[in-house]
């Protein structure tokens, strides 16, 4: 167990040492339903304090590549939430880009079914990724329809 622990340590400080960068394996695209378009919906208010979080979060994932400036005419909110910690976890208000979407028909686990897959094990771990989406790379072209209304840059 020492030895998966000290490896696990290993790689966790040689990812926080190189940048993040999205996944090559996946091109998630989002299938608009038939004649929608994609909204635009003005930025929330934010305050003093949550502008300054904004503008260090952009800068980062700005300088890691994971984002980048765009002039598209589609945009949704960012807002905060706290994080257990105290620091603060930027979303994007995608909920009106979500409606005009088309369902992916693939059911999701359902929890027993995943509870009794686990009946014998002993070994148990989590996986969360650093950044949530920013991991996940939109293929080219629908890029437009996930960007934020922030014009803070």
């Amino acid at each position: 167990m020492s030895e998966c622990t000290e490896r696990t340590s290993r790689e966790k400080r040689e990812y926080k040492r190189t940048k993040a960068s999205t996944s090559a394996y996946i091109d998630h695209a989002i299938d608009l339903k038939p004649g929608a378009t994609p909204p635009s919906k003005a930025p929330y208010r934010l305050s003093t304090n949550e502008l300054e979080e904004l503008r260090t979060q952009l800068d980062d994932l700005l300088s890691k590549g994971l984002i980048g400036p765009s002039t598209s005419p589609y945009g949704a909110p960012i807002l905060f939430v706290k994080k257990k910690g105290g620091s603060r976890r930027m979303c994007v208000d995608c909920r009106l880009l979500n409606a005009q979407t088309v369902r992916d028909a693939y059911p999701l686990p359902r929890i027993d079914d995943i509870m009794d897959k686990m009946y014998n094990a002993w070994i148990f771990s989590t996986l969360d990724l650093r950044s949530g989406y920013h991991q996940v790379r939109i293929r080219a072209g629908v890029d437009r329809q996930v960007l934020s209304a922030e014009s803070y840059h």
